[in-house]
């Protein structure tokens, strides 16, 4: 494995407030529609690429991907946490219209659709990892424009998950030594930890290190742990890493992503 611990590493760290929640859908999923019930770093990247692409001047797409397989391309790692708040899915009825175009002609249903309901002032923070790299592809601006693009988020998921962001800022990355269990309330990577204690929700998700944005059909997938948001305020969960080292940004222990085999 590459070791990334030697490497001078930077964090943009965002905080969001959501407006209502988020609707993020499983993409093989049923005409219901069941929803993710955590974030993936996927939606997260593409979140922060959006507003950076108008920055930079990218085109929206790249081919067959989005354009925010370029930033996936620079990260070493992604997370977010429930810092204040809490989080709930919920299924309501809703009416889907769909067109038959060999029968010219529109059709509708209904469906128990779902969504993830945020309570008010439910507040999300973001965590992205870069690496020298980024000086490289972003250019000389390269810290005012992650910091300008972090403050333009809009959304993340689906067009009406809308946020208002609170904070963008870049922070130093300690690495640290990893000795026994440790605890975090940010995103966990399953394949970087041999044990977990305590609530969480652990959820299969497209594996952004092996599989462009965007470009998701019988893409590898891999699985998180999101530690739970409880009713006011975020909680936090032991981990047991099965690395030689994490990183704390802010305080925040956070479990790196094996990135050995990540894909270009």
């Amino acid at each position: 494995m590459k070791r990334i611990e030697e490497e001078s590493l930077y964090a943009l760290l965002i905080d969001v407030e959501l407006h209502w929640g988020f609707s993020l859908n499983h993409f093989l999923g049923t005409k219901s529609r069941p929803a993710l019930r955590v974030i993936p770093p996927t939606t997260l990247i593409g979140a922060l690429s959006y507003p950076l692409a108008k920055i930079k001047g990218w085109p929206e797409n790249l081919g067959s991907v989005s354009s925010a397989d370029r930033l996936r391309k620079i990260l070493i790692s992604v997370h977010y946490s429930v810092i204040w708040g809490h989080l709930v899915t919920y299924a309501e009825v809703s009416k889907i219209f769909s067109y038959k175009v060999r029968e010219k002609r529109i059709i509708s249903d209904a469906a128990a659709i779902q969504k993830v309901y945020a309570m008010p002032g439910t507040t999300l923070r973001i965590y992205y990892i870069f690496s020298n790299v980024a000086a490289n592809m972003l250019g000389s601006s390269w810290e005012t424009d992650l910091m300008v693009a972090g403050w333009s988020i809009v959304r993340i998921g689906a067009k009406e998950s809308l946020v208002s962001v609170r904070d963008s800022r870049l922070m130093d990355v300690n690495v640290i030594e990893a000795k026994g269990f440790m605890d975090t309330k940010a995103t966990i990577p399953m394949d970087s930890a041999k044990n977990i204690k305590g609530n969480f929700t652990v959820e299969e998700v497209v594996d952004w290190r092996k599989s462009g944005v965007g470009r998701y059909f019988n893409a590898p997938r891999t699985r998180i742990a999101q530690p739970l948001s409880m009713l006011g305020g975020p909680e936090k969960v032991k981990v047991l890493p099965d690395l030689s080292f994490v990183y704390r940004v802010n305080g925040e222990i956070l479990i790196p992503w094996i990135i050995a085999s990540k894909g270009e």
